[in-house]
This record gives C-alpha cells, sequence and structure tokens, in this order.
C-alpha cells in the first residue's frame, strides 16, 4: 500500500525479518522509519546497511570539535563544519541504542559534569537535541522525565521558559550508565586510566588556550578551597579538572573514556576517597599537573601524570594483593 509507514529493526538478531523489512521498505511510496523514529531513504538489506550505520557511527566519534571554544568542527578527513552545532555548546553524537532514552541522559549528564553547561545555564530545546542525537523527540522526553525527576534539570514555562540545570551533584543511578565498564576489574579501570589521562594531557599541552587553562585553573582553586570540606563537592572539582584538561586536549573520544573511568573509579572507591585519600596532597598534585600542561614540555608532562596517577594506584594495587596465609599451628 502506498504512503504505509515500514517500521525497519536496527538489530542484526533477526536477518529474514530484516530482508522482508527493507523489500518492503523500498516499494514506491513507503516512508521508511526505524524504531526510534529516524526516516530512512533508500534501504539496503543484510550486512551492507549494518556495515555502513557502523561506519557512520565511527566517522561521527572521530570528529572534532570544541563549540564552546569556538573551534570549529572538524571531520574525520579534515573538513570543518560538519560536527557540532555551536549553538549546542556540545557535540551529541547519533544514538543507535534500543534503549534511547537512557543512552540521551548519558549524553546529557556527562555534558553537564563536563562543564558545558553549568548550574543555572539553558539546555538546547527538544527539537535540537533530537536531531543532535538523531532520535526522535519523544525519546528526548523520556530522558528529559528522568532527568527532571532526579532534579537533575528543571522545566520552566513561558516565553522565556526552557530547560535548565538545577544541580551538577548527579545521583550516582544517572552517572556511568555504560554497562562496558561494569565487565571489568578495578585493576584493569584503573591499568586503562594512565594512557588515557597521559595522552589527554599531551594532548591539551600542545592545544590548550588561554581560557582552557583559566578553567583548569578555576577547577584547581576550588579544589583547594573545597579540600577539608564535602566529599562530593571535592570529588566535584577533581573530576572537573580532569574533563577540563579532555576539552583543552579537543579529543572527544579520549575523553568520553576518561568520563567514564573516572566516574566508575568514584563508584567504586567512594571509602578510599573519604577515609584515605590526602585532600591536601591531591591539590598538590593538580597543581604540579597543570604546570607541567602549561610548560608544554611532553617530559614534563609525563613525569605530572605519572606522579598524580601513583597514589591511586598503589592503594588499588593494595588492594587487590592476595592476602599473606598463615602457616598451620
Amino acid at each position: 500500500m502506498r504512503g504505509e509507514i515500514i517500521y525497519v529493526s536496527h538489530s542484526a538478531a533477526a536477518p529474514l525479518a530484516r530482508e522482508r523489512a527493507c523489500r518492503l521498505a523500498n516499494r514506491p511510496g513507503a516512508r521508511r522509519r526505524c524504531g526510534m523514529g529516524r526516516r530512512h531513504g533508500p534501504i539496503e538489506c543484510g550486512a551492507n546497511f549494518h556495515a555502513k550505520s557502523s561506519l557512520g557511527n565511527m566517522k561521527a566519534l572521530t570528529t572534532h570539535a570544541h563549540a564552546s571554544d569556538g573551534v570549529a568542527a572538524t571531520d574525520a578527513e579534515g573538513n570543518h563544519g560538519g560536527g557540532a552545532d555551536p549553538a549546542l555548546h556540545w557535540y551529541f553524537h547519533p544514538i543507535t541504542n534500543s534503549r534511547a532514552h537512557m543512552e540521551a541522559v548519558e549524553q546529557i549528564v556527562y555534558a553537564i559534569l563536563s562543564g558545558a553547561y553549568s548550574v543555572g545555564e539553558r539546555l538546547p530545546g527538544i527539537e535540537q537535541l533530537a536531531q543532535a542525537m538523531n532520535v526522535s523527540k519523544p525519546v528526548i522526553g523520556e530522558a528529559l522525565k528522568v532527568l527532571t525527576r532526579s532534579k537533575t534539570l528543571r522545566v520552566q514555562r513561558g516565553s522565556s521558559g526552557g530547560l535548565f540545570v538545577l544541580t551538577d551533584r548527579i545521583k550516582e543511578s544517572l552517572v556511568a550508565l555504560s554497562g562496558q565498564m561494569n565487565r571489568l576489574s578495578l585493576s584493569e579501570i584503573v591499568e586503562a586510566r594512565q594512557p588515557i589521562e597521559l595522552q589527554l594531557a599531551l594532548l591539551a599541552g600542545e592545544r590548550a588556550t588561554p581560557a582552557d587553562f583559566a578553567a583548569m585553573q578555576a577547577c584547581v582553586d576550588n579544589l583547594r578551597k573545597h579540600s577539608d570540606g564535602d566529599l562530593m563537592l571535592r570529588m566535584r572539582f577533581d573530576h572537573l579538572f580532569h574533563y577540563s584538561v579532555g576539552r583543552a586536549a579537543r579529543s572527544r573520544a579520549l575523553a568520553y573514556y576518561q568520563y567514564q573511568i573516572l566516574e566508575q573509579l568514584f563508584a567504586l572507591l567512594q571509602d578510599y576517597f573519604l577515609y584515605r585519600e590526602d585532600p591536601n596532597l591531591v591539590v598538590e598534585l593538580h597543581e604540579r599537573t597543570l604546570a607541567a600542561i602549561r610548560s608544554r614540555e611532553p617530559a614534563t608532562i609525563r613525569r605530572a601524570i605519572a606522579e598524580h596517577m601513583q597514589p591511586l594506584e598503589e592503594a588499588v594495587a593494595a588492594m587487590s594483593a592476595p592476602l599473606p596465609q598463615t602457616a598451620p599451628a
């Protein structure tokens, strides 16, 4: 029937059903729409469709953008203008997850925690977010329900209304929603952290602007101010320093892995951060790291990152060490 809507699954789990859907969708006059509300042009069947989708997602992940600092978006071929919309202040990548609204929640939480949107700041509208993440407006609506119920966002009605950040102290249930990190051991996560933090610091040493250094310095100043105070507030500025380094590096892929690792470490090691970590040493290590990045000297940056990572690495190594066996009586 002309004009009917054909729903096309993005899953590779049902090839026969997908092949039939593709044949139907390519009939003249059919409108193509997937389960997440996306319209499609001519649809290819089988592996080619999924391979091209995967390549498109990889290209999206390798696009470099730092819209909040006015840096032009650059795609994988070095072309400018194909990445983030400067009006969004952030790069929201297309969503392909079957639980699309939860991935939208994760992206918005990440944007808030990384400092792209501050408390009281207005977020893009539902239509802008839907277009940026390539999902339907109802998907974004479900994500916003989760975020408003958790009192992360508030909705303001009227001509000056919109979506506003209510807090940057995000509930643990909304942080690190990706299941990938949950499959890794604590020692594996810690081991992965140093190369990611090192590469981000080296890139920040090459690419950071005066505004980036000012943002990092503000984090260190606030970390020092709250070093003896509330743990959540101290960790907020600790993490925000690292996210500022990630933004200065202009590497979204590395910065995203950094975010996943830091939030997962905090979820797993709250007792360490609360009782064993030395807040004064933490401030000192952040000051040294900032000074090293300012120097733009790779050798200096490498030493600073190694020192920065050492206390936590040693603590986790001690936790992971087997208990000494006592000799039988």
